[in-house]
């Protein structure tokens, strides 16, 4: 990667990325690019055009015919991560989102389709999309892409599909933390100037404490070390908030945990719970330096983290409670 210099006024410029993703695609390559976003995004879609389109995704993805950038600072399409962020960018040049981001936004779309081979090829083509070295998939549209797959998980009848997206979550996971630690490692030698720190609310009064002290936690891209940092922060965060929603029947908001039944119970809540539990034990069991020191990461962690886990320790869930 092509390392920025760092930065005089107290942080470093974010990582650009890899010097593919600005490569050009060929005049033939983009037509059909954008026609494919089009046949995704359109609403009366077939489930045979869907599925020739995806499949065509995906071969032009995993041969590295398709280049370019969704989501991050210079996307529209960006999460806005904090009322910062959201007031900056209103002096931001608006732009429409990229052709990249357009066609994340139409696979995900296919991804509510029942039918077996329509939700392989979700799983295959955002798999390759967010793991191209010629596609730079960032904030919203890395988020989107993972929900997406997450939600082929959650709905197919098909075992092999489910493993699949499994897997693939697995591989887009490993792939956002591993390319965050392999880019902090080559920024330690450059590093000039140390983040500001983060206060850690006390035991006494933690709660009124956290709260006062989060708007400090800025999660504008350049208060993080690189663009791969606020992807992991972005996505960290994400599943540490979905495996804290509470089941049906369960008020953990209140300390107080009735007993659920396995009829009252959501087979999709209690199935996202537990497999948002099983990534971040994933997370946590392949974190490095960048995760285990990063200031970030441990406001997350003391704040997100803990906080599901205390709540899912007590659920009459056997599955939940196990993992957490």
């Amino acid at each position: 990667p092509n390392c920025s210099s760092p930065s005089k006024i107290g942080v470093l410029v974010t990582l650009e990325d890899d010097p593919q993703t600005k490569e050009p695609m060929h005049e033939t390559i983009q037509t059909i690019t954008e026609a494919f976003a089009l046949v995704l995004l359109h609403p009366s879609k077939t489930n045979k055009a869907s599925d020739a389109t995806l499949e065509c995704l995906t071969i032009l993805l995993t041969n590295r015919y398709i280049s370019g950038r969704a989501g991050g600072r210079r996307d529209n399409s960006r999460t806005n991560m904090s009322d910062e962020v959201e007031e900056a960018s209103k002096n931001e040049d608006k732009s429409p989102p990229s052709l990249l981001h357009s066609l994340i936004e139409g696979i995900t779309r296919c991804s509510e389709s029942s039918v077996e081979s329509i939700q392989n090829g979700v799983v295959k083509s955002m798999l390759a999309i967010t793991i191209s070295p010629k596609t730079a998939v960032h904030e919203a549209s890395m988020l989107m892409a993972i929900r997406a797959t997450f939600h082929v998980y959650l709905i197919t009848k098909s075992p092999d599909c489910q493993n699949a997206a499994k897997s693939a979550l697995y591989d887009m996971l490993l792939y956002v933390f591993n390319r965050m630690e392999a880019y902090d490692s080559m920024l330690k030698p450059q590093k000039q100037i140390t983040l500001p720190s983060i206060k850690v609310s006390s035991s006494n009064g933690a709660h009124a404490n956290s709260v006062n002290e989060e708007p400090q936690v800025k999660t504008d891209t350049i208060s993080f070390a690189s663009q791969f940092h606020t992807d992991g922060y972005l996505l960290f965060r994400a599943l540490c908030k979905l495996s804290s929603k509470a089941l049906r029947g369960e008020n953990g908001s209140k300390g107080v945990m009735s007993f659920v039944s396995a009829q009252s119970v959501d087979p999709l809540a209690l199935n996202s719970k537990i497999l948002s539990l099983e990534l971040l034990q994933m997370v946590l069991e392949h974190s490095g330096l960048a995760f285990r020191t990063g200031e970030k990461f441990i406001y997350a962690i003391q704040n997100y983290l803990c906080v599901s886990l205390l709540k899912n320790c007590m659920s009459s869930n056997t599955q939940v409670a196990f993992f957490s």
